[in-house]
């Protein structure tokens, strides 16, 4: 439908009538001279078109701006998911090891968060009987498997200090006496 631009109403009424017949509206009742009720009526909807037409506007651009706002929601949401897939293959990791006395304390908080720590006497020992066993068999566990032990320097600068007397090693019944009391009695 055409709009009327605002003119005198002498004009509007002018292009009123021409708007009308240009549309093969002939009727008697518009072949009359249009009243100023008419064309009030037909600005009134003029306006309330544009103004129409403007709120649809806003409503598009508010629509696209939802639907970017979903957008990235989903992508959050997918990262969070990953991230919480990687958490609870930990969690599962960390349980299997708990529930088999594997891991200790220092392990555990150096395996959930990726930190330095300061390894403790236990630690140390159970990774320099590691060591003992094998270099490579270290080394596999704590880069491989992602076993959270202290590095091969870590293990050397421990061993550097240590001074074995002959004799009877108390640190070392202390250490396989804690050790017995977490293993299980299949295991002891």
């Amino acid at each position: 439908m055409k709009t009327l631009p605002p003119l005198h109403h002498s004009v509007k009424k002018r292009k009123l009538n021409d708007f009308l017949h240009s549309n093969a509206i002939n009727d008697e009742q518009h072949a009359e001279s249009v009243t100023e009720e008419e064309i009030e009526s037909v600005d009134s909807l003029s306006a309330k078109l544009k103004a129409m037409e403007q709120e649809i506007m806003l409503l598009n651009m508010k629509v696209s701006d939802l639907e970017n706002e979903i957008k990235r929601r989903r992508e959050s949401e997918n990262r969070f998911e990953n991230e919480n897939k990687i958490f609870k293959q930990q969690l599962l990791q960390i349980k299997i090891c708990i529930s088999d006395n594997f891991l200790m304390l220092k392990q555990i908080d150096r395996f959930l968060t990726k930190n330095k720590c300061c390894w403790g006497k236990e630690d140390i020992v159970a990774a320099v009987t590691l060591r003992s066993v094998s270099r490579k068999a270290h080394v596999y566990m704590r880069n491989k498997v992602g076993l959270p032990l202290p590095s091969l320097s870590t293990l050397r600068k421990w061993t550097r200090n240590l001074w074995c007397k002959p004799g009877i090693h108390t640190e070392v019944l202390t250490v396989l006496e804690a050790t017995s009391k977490i293993m299980k009695e299949i295991k002891r």
